[in-house]
């Protein structure tokens, strides 16, 4: 786990994210990853999943049975999956999906207990190592002026009405119809047209 930790700061550094990993077979290290999620701008570029990666491509195999993954927060419910079909024995984690909630990341609020359970995985769970030392991660990076988080600035609203357009209509990524409204009668367009339209006399 302080490898684990160790590869998060060096994340903190290079402009990740506060999240490390690192996967052990028999006492051995396979491979350890921090969060590359910025700097590749791949969404699943969280640590346990670059970490099974790379396991995956050191042992030519995508069965880690066996193995056991350190993370210095809880995995999310993507990376326990991808733990779970890698066929890891353990994981074994420090903060919580909470604690990471709290600074400000926008997690899922589905614990690796409740998905091992309704998913019927066999992989074990540990939680609580080193917590207080991973919990302090995420003040390394709240100090940073660099600092990113995955969180929504802000919630996700229907775009502004203008005027002329059917409120009915607008669309949710914004696209709209305008509305059809009647012209005002006018003396002009009384008058029959005597020529061709112009639009075939071309």
């Amino acid at each position: 786990m302080r490898l684990a930790i160790a590869t998060a700061r060096e994340g903190i550094a290079a402009g990740q994210t506060p999240f490390g990993a690192c996967l052990v077979k028999a006492d051995r290290v396979i491979a350890c990853a921090h969060n590359v999620v910025w700097a590749s701008l791949d969404s699943t570029a969280h640590a346990e999943v670059q970490a099974i990666r790379d396991a995956c491509a050191t042992l030519k195999t995508i069965d880690l049975s066996g193995c056991v993954l350190y993370s210095t927060c809880e995995p999310c419910p993507m990376c326990f999956s991808a733990a779970h079909w890698a066929r890891l024995a353990r994981i074994v984690y420090g903060a919580e999906i909470a604690d990471a909630q709290r600074a400000d990341f926008h997690k899922l609020t589905i614990s690796n207990l409740t998905l091992k359970q309704l998913g019927g995985s066999p992989v074990e769970l540990t939680g609580g190592l080193l917590r207080e030392e991973c919990l302090a991660l995420f003040d390394v990076r709240a100090k940073r002026p660099d600092k990113r988080t995955y969180r929504l600035s802000a919630r996700l609203s229907r775009p502004p009405v203008s005027r002329g357009v059917s409120a009915s209509r607008v669309g949710w990524r914004g696209s709209c119809r305008t509305r059809w409204r009647r012209r005002p009668w006018s003396p002009a367009r009384s008058v029959p047209r005597t020529g061709p339209c112009p639009r075939w006399s071309r």
